[in-house]
């Protein structure tokens, strides 16, 4: 017997006995139906067996589609081999994103299925990258791919394990084989962002009497001085006359200042509601779209250089040429949807905005808590945009199209 029925979801029933479940389609369903209901006049034995040999194929899902079915926001085309996003998936309304995912992404998101990890986090990435302010383009989204799949060894973790533990090699570098950039559950990247720190600030010059000193042509002289959170403080024993020295920065991370450690001449951008050229751990950094002074657009390249208006950050891969002992490295979500382009040589990305919210050292201490889940409100307030528009804008950019090839085909 075949047996055909249906819930909210699913296509549900069974075929000689053996019960099966499948995602529902419409297509699916009026097919299955139709052989059920055809099944009850058949005769003869060969017809017999290829009902049920049409019904088992139309129930047996190949791979892709086994993992497209347990994800809301995925559909798989078993023609094209591929996966696209989906909104309002099974119901009338359905729409079908025709951006198809990239291989490599494809390929860890049934790695992550296979292994019975949640695979959610990398299609909402897939998403937010999508929601970008320029023109799709297919090189751009196999560079996201690229570092999104990324992994990076850390050496010198490798060489520890083997001379203090005794590990092998191999097994040494399998254990310090960790992915270049981490996936947030919201879909945002975690990267690092290498920095140096302000400890010292511009004063007026004043002789011993506290009047100020100028220069030959009049203009007041100024210095660098040490901010007096970072003075050394200093210790005596009254008895034995032993001083010490305790070398001093403020107690939290929200309370130091850093400055990018490279170029430091870029483009002012905002920390917080402060406009200028520094980074706060707690503050969203970003660019502003208008310039705060001129009124005029902010000047952005989108080509895969270096330059262009930016802020800078990368992986594991990228930070480890240049940072430092001196140099401190900022830990920071990332909105994809922000990213404005690829250094297509290197590991770094240029974006619009960054939101650090830790820094790699052990002794720091925060004051607050920073969720990826806040500072992903906070983007999607900014950039004005939302997941579940993705689909609904490409396709309304599909149909224009076909309205104006259409009046051309017309004209």
């Amino acid at each position: 017997m075949i047996i055909v029925n249906r819930t909210e979801k699913n296509i549900v029933g069974s075929i000689s006995g053996k019960p099966f479940s499948i995602p529902f389609k419409e297509s699916t369903f009026k097919k299955l139906k139709s052989i059920e209901e055809g099944f009850a006049k058949i005769k003869t034995k060969g017809l017999i067996e290829v009902s049920i040999k049409e019904a088992k194929e139309l129930t047996t899902l190949n791979f892709g589609e086994l993992v497209a079915s347990k994800n809301p926001y995925l559909m798989f085309n078993p023609v094209k081999n591929k996966y696209f996003l989906v909104i309002n998936k099974g119901k009338k309304d359905e729409l079908i994103d025709d951006r198809e995912l990239p291989d490599k992404l494809a390929e860890k998101i049934q790695d992550s299925f296979e292994q019975d990890f949640d695979y959610m986090p990398l299609v909402k990435t897939w998403g937010r990258f999508l929601q970008r302010d320029v023109p799709y383009d297919i090189y751009d989204a196999a560079l996201f791919t690229h570092y999104l799949t990324s992994m990076y060894i850390d050496y010198d973790k490798v060489d520890e394990l083997v001379e203090k533990e005794g590990l092998d090699s191999s097994t040494a570098r399998e254990r310090c084989t960790f992915n270049d950039l981490a996936v947030t559950q919201e879909g945002l990247l975690a990267t690092y962002k290498v920095v140096e720190e302000i400890i010292k600030e511009w004063v007026i010059v004043t002789d011993d009497d506290g009047n100020i000193v100028l220069d030959s042509e009049g203009i007041p002289k100024k210095k660098q001085v040490l901010m007096d959170q970072y003075k050394s403080q200093y210790k005596i024993n009254p008895i034995t006359g032993e001083t010490t020295t305790k070398e001093n920065k403020p107690r939290y991370v929200e309370d130091r200042l850093f400055t990018p450690a490279l170029y430091k001449n870029g483009e002012n951008f905002y920390s917080g509601k402060d406009y200028g050229y520094i980074y706060k751990v707690g503050e969203a950094q970003y660019l502003p779209e208008i310039h705060p002074t001129t009124g005029k657009p902010a000047k952005i390249n989108h080509s895969n250089t270096i330059g262009g208006g930016g802020l800078y950050t990368g992986g594991l891969d990228y930070i480890k040429n240049y940072r430092g002992e001196q140099n401190p490295v900022l830990v920071c979500f990332l909105d994809p949807a922000n990213i404005i382009s690829f250094q297509s040589e290197g590991q770094a990305i240029r974006t619009w905005e960054l939101f650090p919210h830790n820094i790699l050292e052990d002794e720091a201490e925060l004051k607050g808590f920073y969720h990826s889940s806040e500072y992903a409100k906070e983007s999607k307030e900014r950039t004005n945009k939302r997941f579940e528009d993705i689909i609904s804008k490409r396709q309304e950019e599909l149909d224009q199209l076909k309205e104006v090839s259409n009046k051309l085909n017309n004209l």
